[in-house]
Formats: C-alpha cells, structure tokens, sequence
C-alpha cells in the first residue's frame, strides 16, 4: 500500500471516529436537556444526574453541586457509609428527592411491612432520617461531576442555554462547509495525484486536458521555431549582401 493509500484510510479513519463522538455528545446532551425540559430526572446509560439544592450534605456535597449516580438493581449495594438519593414519602419533604448517606444497611421493618434503610445528613448536628423503603431509592451515589454542574448552572441561564444549543450546531455546521469546500477544490487531477480511483469520465477529462495541453504547447514551439529560422535566415542574406 503506498503512502498516499494509507494516508487517505488514515483520514477517513480519524474522520468518521470524530464525526461518531460528537454525535453521541450532541445526543447525550440533546437528551439530558429535553430530560430537563420535562422536569425529569436526567439519565443517561444508566446513571442518573441530581442537582443538590440544600446544605444537609456539607461538607462533602455542597448546594449547586451535581452527583451522578448508578440505579440500584441490587439491595447488597445499599450498605453503610454509602450516599443514596430516595424519593421521600413522609413530612415536608414528601414527593422530593433527598440525598443523605447511608447510617443502617438493609433490614426489614415491621411498621413499613418492607425492607428498609436509615440515612442522614452529613451536616453537623444532622438526625436520622425516617426509615426509607428500598424500592423508594432512586440510585447510589457513584461520584459529583463538575462539568455537569457547570452545565446545569448555564442551562439555567438563557444565554447559557443558548450557548450551549448554538455552539454545537455551528461547529457541525463548520464542518459541513469546511467539507463541502475541500470537495469543491478537489479536481480529478487531485484524486490522481494522491492515487484514488478515478471515474471514466474523469480519466477522459483529464485526457482531453492534456492533449489540448499538449497541441498549445507544441503550436506555441513550433511557432517559435519557424520565427526563429526565419530570423536566422534574413540575417544570413544581410550578411552575404554586405560581402
């Protein structure tokens, strides 16, 4: 395989792997706005993104901060020490999400007829919690992600939702021109050049080119040639006049 081959793969390579991930990023994020839109949860493979309202976590999570975490599909994962985010049934808070970590593992509570858990906030001076039934926690905590907050932060701004809506669409639409021009510029003679496979008609193209090429080239020599011998001619007889 000669360079030029090898090259050419190499970029279409490089090419459609960078076309496949910005795709899935503009999905990823087209999904978690519509996600947001709808008052949703966000999630995105399996994990689900919360946006911390309250101090009840300090220090370790802070209002405005963003926790990404796992479904749970397993109660063998609901073990102390470990920060969940349930639905809460009882209180002020019914119908909200709170995050707190886990004080009791996973046991079975008579007054709830359901397995259960105990939580609490992190914050000095914080009680237990209400028993929380199992099937009422939304996911484990799996780390706080920075650039999701930072994109949550913006989407809740206009401009910020703008911008991040409008940045996307005009880098692909960079890339459709920048494309559309490199096609544009890209003569037959180019393809041969750097050994791709031409079409009939471009070979005859290209063949034609050359021979018009060609006849001017060898019009404009033979002109020159004719115009050069009868210079030397007229010379010649001036000289042979003044002998």
């Amino acid at each position: 395989m000669d360079k030029n081959k090898a090259k050419k793969i190499i970029n279409r390579v490089v090419t459609a792997t960078l076309a496949v991930i910005f795709v899935i990023v503009l999905v990823c994020l087209t999904s978690v706005f519509v996600q947001l839109g709808q008052r949703k949860t966000p999630t995105l493979f399996g994990y689900r993104f919360f946006y911390v309202v309250t101090d009840s976590m300090t220090p370790y999570i802070s209002p405005g901060d963003v926790i990404v975490g796992k479904k749970v599909t397993d109660v063998a994962a609901l073990t102390e020490g470990k920060v969940v985010t349930y639905t809460a049934t009882s209180g002020v808070l019914a119908g909200n999400l709170i995050t707190h970590r886990i004080v009791k593992g996973v046991y079975y509570d008579e007054n709830l007829s359901s397995y259960a858990i105990v939580t609490r906030g992190d914050k000095a001076g914080a009680t237990d919690d209400a028993p929380v039934k199992v099937s009422d926690v939304n996911a484990v905590m799996v780390k706080k992600s920075a650039v999701i907050s930072w994109i949550l932060k913006a989407f809740k701004s206009g401009a910020g939702f703008a911008l991040l809506l409008v940045l996307p669409l005009l880098f692909l639409l960079v890339c459709l021109i920048i494309r559309l021009v490199t096609v544009i510029k890209s003569p037959a003679e180019k393809n041969e050049a750097e050994g791709k496979e031409l079409t009939a008609e471009e070979k005859i193209a290209i063949i034609k080119k050359r021979a018009v090429e060609e006849y001017i080239k060898n019009e404009a020599l033979a002109e020159y040639e004719k115009n050069h011998s009868d210079e030397a001619a007229r010379d010649k007889e001036k000289s042979s006049g003044k002998e």
